[in-house]
């Protein structure tokens, strides 16, 4: 977008600004991803690797808070893979389903 667009529903001028992804110690622009959601083995996440991925531009109405958000080609860049499959570590503190009660 080259200029900022007014507001849909009152008509004021909107102000760029972007919606931020935290999680764990990263925070990254949120991306618009294709297709609907699909579950992945490695801990909680969405399998997101072969996608169409491009970043959301997002525009706010300082006078009503409304939100319009863009996904254009324009503001795409490299697409975030899918994490690794490693299985999650396992706790010493918690035996598993095979392992033996320890007995004192």
């Amino acid at each position: 977008m080259s200029q900022s667009p007014k507001c849909p529903k009152c008509d004021a001028g909107m102000h760029e600004g972007f919606i931020l992804d935290r999680s764990y110690d990263r925070q990254r622009i949120a991306l618009w991803i294709a297709g609907r959601p699909e579950k992945s083995v490695f801990l909680e996440n969405v399998k997101i690797a072969g996608k169409e991925q491009y970043e959301i531009q997002c525009f706010r109405c300082p006078a009503c808070g409304f939100l319009e958000s863009y996904a254009n080609k324009s503001s795409a860049e490299t697409p975030y893979p899918d994490p690794p499959s490693v299985p999650p570590p396992t706790s010493p503190c918690i035996p598993s389903p095979k392992s033996k009660p320890h007995k004192p």
